[in-house]
């Protein structure tokens, strides 16, 4: 009952301009707001934007908070449940729209570009990885964000079921997903090379016409 009354007061305290209190109540609720933000996250980074969401509900919980309807704990919990399962869902969508960029960060900091001409690829992604990197950019700027995703995992060396955890979906789907990805990439290069040795020809056949 103590704990509770000393809460109470300082809820009213931090409604009434006390900064301290407002401090007081924040560093009490740290726990479950990097408990809720830990629950959602699937690596350190999220972790730490979910919990900036969760304190921002948290602090709008104090001073929204009306004595009487339920218990604060209640209450700001729910906020900050609430406040990470959105910030997770618009992670999701950000995710799932915007693809994965040859030239952006991935393990250990290196790109996509850099794991293409490494010799760490499995048989099938040193396959890709063979291709010219131009006509290799060109062809999977074509492809879906999904399709980069499935692609971008496996070549980073993650499983199918990794991939899953990731994208949110099942295991199956993922590799299925990944068979179409490198499918259509394949289509997308031998479309690309044909079209290329096409023009080349025609450009040597101009050439010795002049000779």
């Amino acid at each position: 009952m103590q704990n509770a009354r000393t809460l109470e007061q300082l809820i009213k305290e931090a409604q009434l301009g006390n900064k301290a209190a407002v401090e007081e109540i924040v560093e009490r609720f740290q726990p479950l707001v990097w408990a809720t933000a830990r629950r959602f996250a699937s690596n350190t980074d999220l972790a730490d934007d979910f919990a900036q969401e969760g304190n921002l509900a948290l602090l709008t919980a104090i001073y929204n908070y009306r004595p009487g309807a339920a218990p604060f704990t209640w209450y700001a919990k729910r906020q900050v449940y609430y406040a990470v399962r959105y910030a997770l869902r618009c992670s999701r969508r950000n995710w799932e729209r915007e693809g994965v960029s040859l030239d952006a960060p991935l393990t250990a900091g290196l790109t996509l570009a850099a794991i293409l001409v490494s010799d760490e690829l499995g048989p099938e992604e040193q396959a890709l990885a063979a291709w010219d990197q131009e006509a290799f950019r060109q062809a999977w700027a074509r492809l879906t964000p999904r399709q980069q995703q499935v692609i971008a995992g496996r070549m980073q060396g993650l499983t199918f079921a990794a991939i899953a955890t990731r994208l949110k979906i099942a295991p199956s789907t993922a590799k299925g997903a990944y068979a179409r990805a490198v499918a259509r990439l394949k289509k997308l290069l031998s479309t690309q090379v044909q079209s290329a040795s096409f023009c080349q020809s025609i450009s040597e056949g101009g050439q010795k016409e002049e000779m």
